[in-house]
C-alpha cells in the first residue's frame, strides 16, 4: 500500500507458524450463511505466514521495526489463568518502556542497535 516505514507489533514470538485449519469443511457448514467468513478463515494461516515472509524480507526501499514477544511468552488466544496473563502483560509493558528508551538512547544504543527493531 505504498508504507516504507512499518512497524509491526506481534503477539507470537516470531519463531510461530500458523497451522492450516484442519477441519475446513465443519467451518463451511457451520458458517453455511457466511461463506466469506468461511474462506477468510480458511486462508488465515496461509496469509499470516506470507505475512511473516515478507516481515523477514522486505523490499529494499522499505525498514520494517518488528516487536514480538520472546519465546517464553506464555500467553495464548484461550488463556484464562490470571497470573500468566498478568506476566504477559507486565511483560510486555516492559518491553515497550525499553524498546522506547534504545529509541531514544537511553543505554547508548540507537534504532541500529535495538534488539526489537528486526
Amino acid at each position: 500500500r505504498g508504507a516504507r516505514d512499518i512497524t509491526v507489533i506481534l503477539s507470537h514470538p516470531l519463531s510461530y507458524r500458523m497451522k492450516p485449519q484442519k477441519h475446513q469443511w465443519i467451518l463451511k457448514k457451520l458458517l453455511k450463511k457466511y461463506p466469506h467468513i468461511a474462506e477468510s478463515m480458511a486462508v488465515r494461516a496461509e496469509n499470516y505466514n506470507q505475512s511473516l515472509a515478507f516481515i523477514r524480507n522486505p523490499p529494499k526501499d522499505a525498514t520494517i521495526k518488528v516487536i514480538v514477544p520472546p519465546e517464553t511468552f506464555e500467553v495464548k488466544r484461550l488463556t484464562m489463568d490470571r497470573s500468566i496473563l498478568d506476566a504477559g502483560y507486565e511483560m510486555g509493558v516492559k518491553a515497550g518502556e525499553e524498546h522506547l528508551a534504545i529509541r531514544k538512547g537511553v543505554y547508548g544504543l540507537n534504532t541500529e542497535d535495538c534488539h526489537f527493531c528486526i
